[in-house]
């Protein structure tokens, strides 16, 4: 098993074979993720990234996260498809497919530590400001500009990490959405946007022997959590759910600074 100088420094070469204990890691990295995603929609990279980041080097867990939180979306589909709003959710996508190459671009030259724990930082004081106010603040207006924006920092941290539901998810809950508006747009706009990504990760060279691999090991797993996941979605109020999705980025910039601090 790597540790966090090991999968820094790429200190193992040659051909990787995963140790029972790596494989034990990633499928369960796997499976709760694929929980979270078929819950909320997103979150694929961040429960993921926790376990992850110990095994496999980022330029390798990016591309698996996105293939992973692709397979999520895809077996969650059949039940939620009637949420999907493609159309509201369109000047966000243009914004997110801009933003993916410059992302890729990030993750092939600069180090992700200082990077993740910024971001994690980011996520932790939003999520618990937010938790914390009785009266969330609702940004009114066409938000045209905003979505694009959005759209645009989504696709970043896609390519860079397979982050790419943050920034939408975050959006939402300042937009005021509701709980069925909320999936439909950010499932939408990550299953597009995370295609994108694994497309420019296969033209750059980046779905390696490795990446696939450990797909192989992940995929049966994401797959058992997101028909869980998805069930509960369906069983949750809206209460929950917003509940549910604050502390989940919490959760996630906890467990991006701790990463960057122990590194």
């Amino acid at each position: 098993m790597l540790t966090i100088r090991e999968y820094r420094t790429g200190a193992r070469g040659g051909v990787r074979v995963f140790s029972i204990v790596d494989m034990g890691l990633l499928a369960l990295g796997a499976l709760f993720a694929g929980f979270v995603a078929g819950l909320a929609g997103f979150g694929t990279a961040m429960t993921a990234m926790a376990f992850w980041l110990y095994v496999v080097a980022p330029v390798v867990a990016a591309p698996l996260a996105a293939i992973c939180a692709v397979g999520a979306h895809a077996m969650s589909v059949p039940k939620i498809w009637r949420d999907f709003d493609l159309a509201s959710a369109r000047i966000i996508l243009i914004g997110g497919l801009v933003g993916v190459p410059f992302g890729i671009a990030l993750l092939l030259w600069l180090s992700p530590d200082l990077f993740r724990g910024v971001i994690g930082a980011f996520l932790c004081a939003y999520a618990l400001f937010m938790l914390l106010l009785k009266k969330p603040p609702v940004i009114s207006g066409d938000g045209k500009l905003g979505d694009g924006v959005v759209g645009f920092v989504g696709g970043v941290l896609g390519g860079f990490a397979g982050l790419s539901g943050a920034a939408p998810t975050i959006w939402g809950q300042l937009r005021g959405w509701g709980k069925e508006r909320q999936r439909g747009v950010i499932q939408g706009f990550n299953m597009l946007i995370l295609v994108f990504a694994i497309a420019v990760f296969a033209i750059k060279g980046m779905l390696t022997a490795e990446v696939l691999t450990a797909a192989a090991i992940c995929l049966p797993a994401t797959f058992l959590g997101s028909i869980v996941g998805t069930r509960a979605y369906l069983a949750i109020d809206a209460v929950m759910f917003r509940r549910f999705i604050l502390g989940l980025l919490f959760v996630s910039g906890v467990v991006l600074s701790a990463t960057w601090l122990l590194g």
